[in-house]
């Protein structure tokens, strides 16, 4: 009976969480709609899953900007069914809501048609992947492309991807990582003034310390190169 009722709870709150997040997709497209500020497409290459991908983040944010229209979604792999034939259910739910509200979602940048306004490329893909994304915008009519860090997997990619943009007149912006150093310095140094004082460090990544071996694969290059 417990545990009915536990999941009960659970599965009202994820109501209304969704919900909620529904409400605001949509107060965003309606402040867009009524913005008179002059408005620039997006395209957020690599959203990820709700809440744990920087991607989602973003896209979230640019939502509630008046002068920013998202063009377009494209999420390589949880949208491709060869790559991930059994999306999470809150990434399809997700997906229902951008549907609803006229925003395209795609599984391939080469789905796009060409851009025809000034646009604005979010690549927040693997790293791995970055670097063809990065070339598939160009080829598009990407005037501007945000480029989450480390952009590639190797310094020579990112100098041939930062000719390309050169050539083509494109202005790239990087993304970047607050290094924690100097607060940790502050932290250990504030704590021996302190009598039985301790430091302790959290996070609020979603990664389980059985999955990290997948964030290393995936980001080989590691902090200090980003």
């Amino acid at each position: 009976v417990q545990f009915q009722v536990k999941r009960s709870q659970l599965e009202e709150e994820e109501k209304k969480r969704r919900n909620n997040d529904k409400k605001i997709l949509w107060d965003a497209t309606e402040r867009n709609e009524n913005g008179k500020a002059k408005i620039l497409d997006v395209v957020v290459v690599g959203c990820g899953l709700p809440k744990a991908n920087i991607g989602w983040f973003h896209l979230m944010q640019l939502l509630q900007m008046p002068n920013v229209q998202i063009r377009a979604v494209v999420e390589p792999y949880y949208l491709d069914r060869e790559r991930c034939p059994h999306p999470p259910p809150s990434f399809v739910d997700f997906m229902g809501t951008l549907v609803d509200m006229d925003i395209p979602c795609y599984y391939h940048v080469g789905q796009l048609e060409p851009f025809r306004r000034p646009t604005l490329c979010i690549l927040s893909g693997r790293t791995s992947e970055n670097p063809k994304f990065f070339r598939e915008c160009l080829g598009l009519g990407a005037t501007h492309i945000y480029l989450e860090a480390p952009g590639a997997p190797t310094v020579s990619q990112l100098r041939e991807m930062k000719t390309l943009a050169d050539t083509r007149g494109v202005r790239v912006y990087m993304g970047y990582q607050t290094l924690a150093a100097k607060y940790v310095e502050n932290a250990v140094a504030l704590s021996r003034s302190i009598p039985n004082s301790h430091v302790f460090f959290c996070h609020n990544d979603t990664n389980q310390s059985a999955d990290l071996h997948k964030i290393f694969f995936r980001h080989p290059e590691g902090l200090l190169r980003s």
